[in-house]
């Protein structure tokens, strides 16, 4: 029965693919809008539609494959993300390396590894039949974002890193994780922040331990949560200056501790002025000042928005905005209504991704967020994010072809 569910295209979801169809096309003319000048075959543009054709490939692909066929083979993919990220790291040595070059083509292992640690994470989940929260597996799935996210951050590419920590507590939170637990993660983050300035931290310790006597916590969990907020600290300093110099520039930039109006805060300058300047309805098609002059690098990648908002104006971009909310509103209504809960978690998993990445990259681009190299899902240029945001919708696809089948995973 599942099998011929797969065939019959009225158990397609037709609003996601829809949505997904919707933001490819936004991609691609804004993709040629700012890479117009480039005549030659193997241009960006061109590049993006063999891509897109195989991220549409893997979607329609994947409809027809078992569930279990990812969930047996959650720890093989995980694992070989985990070779392919050191492999960077070898091949790299101590420069700056994010990329395996296959001749060809290069591709970013740490696309697939945010796949892979899905997969994984919603195996191990999964496996819990009853209802409460298992704290000793929830620790086991929390703790397999750690490899990655280490050798990530040692490409270094600390933004990509970042996006573990909210997949991974959108996922552990699903699954019943008590809130409690939450607090136990972020106070240690605040502690980082606050480490930079000494009296902020003793400020957060005072109210921390405050608010726990008042709520009659046991002393020794009073102890653990104060120490694990003064050590993360301490150690906010050090970290710091192991960052990148760029990166450290980013940050001080964003946060108006430094003014470089012609250096690393010209991206961000250039993108306001590009997307407010598209007004209500946009300057039009190739007629963007800012866009066909290129006066915004890399503006087919990270900064894609910015075109939309020059050349398509609010209504474009509000237009698009709809498009990536239905993607994700979809993806969360498939995971709530299949049976298979483990496709149910990866489904979240791979919505709370694209999530984090559409709202850094849009918040970025008008100054809301420090400049990273997130790319919006589904209309920057690039390979391996459109395979890897392919692979997280097709997860959906899937489920939504197979949403009422109560056979196992484990079958």
């Amino acid at each position: 029965m599942a099998l011929k569910n797969r065939f019959e295209l009225r158990t397609w979801d037709r609003p996601l693919l829809g949505a997904i169809l919707g933001l490819m096309i936004a991609g691609l003319f804004c993709l040629y809008s700012a890479t117009s000048r480039d005549g030659s075959l193997w241009n960006p543009f061109n590049k993006q539609i063999i891509w897109m054709l195989l991220g549409w490939g893997v979607i329609i692909g994947m409809m027809f494959i078992p569930t279990r066929f990812f969930y047996r083979g959650a720890y093989l993919w995980y694992g070989l993300s985990i070779v392919l990220l050191a492999a960077v790291l070898v091949r790299s040595g101590r420069g700056v390396n994010r990329w395996i070059d296959l001749g060809v083509i290069q591709f970013q292992p740490s696309e697939l590894a945010k796949v892979a640690s899905i997969l994984l994470m919603a195996k191990i989940l999964s496996e819990d039949r009853v209802d409460r929260f298992n704290w000793k597996r929830g620790l086991l799935a929390g703790a397999t974002v750690i490899p990655p996210m280490l050798l990530i951050a040692r490409e270094p590419d600390i933004t990509t890193a970042l996006v573990f920590i909210p997949m991974a507590l959108i996922m552990l939170l699903w699954a019943g994780m008590p809130f409690k637990w939450l607090v136990w993660i972020i106070c240690p983050a605040l502690g980082f922040f606050a480490g930079f300035v000494p009296v902020l931290l003793a400020v957060l310790i005072l109210v921390l331990i405050s608010v726990m006597v008042l709520k009659r916590m046991r002393w020794v969990m009073i102890g653990l949560l104060v120490g694990s907020c003064l050590a993360v600290g301490l150690l906010a300093p050090s970290i710091w200056s192991q960052m990148e110099p760029y990166q450290q520039q980013r940050i001080m930039i964003f946060l108006g501790m430094r003014s470089d109006p012609h250096g690393a805060a010209y991206q961000v300058i250039q993108s306001k002025v590009a997307i407010g300047s598209g007004g209500i309805i946009g300057k039009g098609f190739l007629q963007g000042s800012q866009t066909q002059l290129r006066f915004l690098p890399e503006q087919h990648t990270d900064f894609i928005f910015s075109v939309l908002g020059e050349e398509f104006g609010f209504i474009g971009a509000a237009l698009v905005m709809i498009l990536i909310v239905t993607l994700l509103t979809r993806m969360v209504y498939i995971a709530r209504t299949t049976h298979d809960r483990f496709a149910g978690f990866a489904i979240l998993g791979g919505t709370s991704v694209i999530a984090v990445q559409a709202l850094i990259n849009i918040a970025m681009t008008v100054g809301l967020a420090p400049v990273t190299g997130l790319p919006l899902p589904f209309m920057s240029y690039g390979g391996s994010s459109m395979i890897a945001s392919s692979l997280m919708v097709a997860l959906a696809a899937n489920g939504a072809v197979n949403r009422f089948d109560y056979r196992s995973t484990r079958i």
